[in-house]
């Protein structure tokens, strides 16, 4: 009797070879999905290289003066952190970069959206009495250092002299909101009035270890970029800004018995009440 020869794979031998791709998927999708995130922070990084020294060089043409983070209000009582109500310092510092693609961070997920900062005005309307301001907004993905680079309207722009540790100073990070500046107090419980912060306290954004919710990124203690005064860009922790405290990245004062009645909290102090969620 003769055997006729089987040709085909059988149920079982198909389930194993299903099973086989489905847990070598499983292994190799998140390599390439940090492999794609690595790339865009690596894109972020060279965008804000490009900021900072936009900045650097706007500072040099203007007596060693940065640039104004809200120079100028357009907003008719709209307010900080309304979407093109401010001429601030992306505005000022776009004509050495000449490119609004710059300030825009691939990975950020509110990229999307638009900062308070419109670039500043073209040509002029009304029988040129006041000026047209252009509503090319830049989008949302790096902020000012508020505890240095806060200043308003009607306040005087920073000095580069007034900055004493420039290559451990931060000016610019990465932020999911549209406002011009944050500062610690986002990611602090408890500093300075702010006991609600650790619930709305999501305005750093951080590549690694972060999460997305809706249309902004829940971070867990992940990297963030951060461009510093004398040029530099470098990836660190929330937590890492912070420390060492004599040389903490905010501009602050080193620990708890250097503050002074009024003034700015510590670095110590600050990081005493840092959120869980940026350590």
């Amino acid at each position: 009797m003769s055997q006729t020869k089987r040709s085909g794979f059988t149920l079982i031998e198909l389930l194993v070879v299903i099973a086989i791709i489905a847990i070598l998927a499983a292994i190799l999708f998140p390599v390439f999905a940090r492999a794609r995130e690595q790339a865009r922070a690596a894109s972020c990084v060279s965008n804000m290289k490009q900021v900072i020294l936009a900045e650097l060089m706007y500072a040099q043409d203007y007596d060693e003066t940065f640039a104004a983070s809200r120079q100028l209000d357009i907003s008719n009582g709209a307010g900080d952190c309304t979407p093109g109500s401010k001429i601030g310092w992306k505005g000022l510092t776009q004509p050495y970069i000449k490119n609004w693609q710059v300030y825009r961070c691939p990975s950020n997920p509110n990229n999307i959206y638009k900062s308070d900062d419109a670039s500043p005005f073209t040509d002029w309307q009304n029988n040129n009495q006041e000026p047209r301001y252009s509503r090319l907004n830049a989008p949302i993905s790096y902020a000012r250092n508020g505890r240095i680079f806060g200043a308003g309207p009607t306040n005087p722009p920073t000095r580069m002299a007034s900055i004493d540790r420039p290559a451990t100073t931060m000016q610019i990070l990465e932020s999911l909101w549209d406002c011009a500046d944050l500062g610690d107090w986002v990611a602090t419980n408890g500093q300075n009035g702010t006991t609600n912060a650790c619930q709305w306290g999501t305005g750093f954004f951080q590549h690694q270890g972060a999460t997305q919710g809706g249309n902004a990124t829940q971070p867990n203690g992940g990297q963030g970029n951060w461009a510093f005064n004398d040029g530099h860009v470098k990836s660190k922790k929330h937590a890492g800004i912070l420390t060492p405290f004599d040389q903490n990245g905010w501009g602050l004062p080193a620990r708890i018995a250097d503050e002074v009645p009024g003034g700015a909290p510590s670095a110590e102090r600050i990081l005493s009440g840092l959120c869980i969620l940026y350590k």
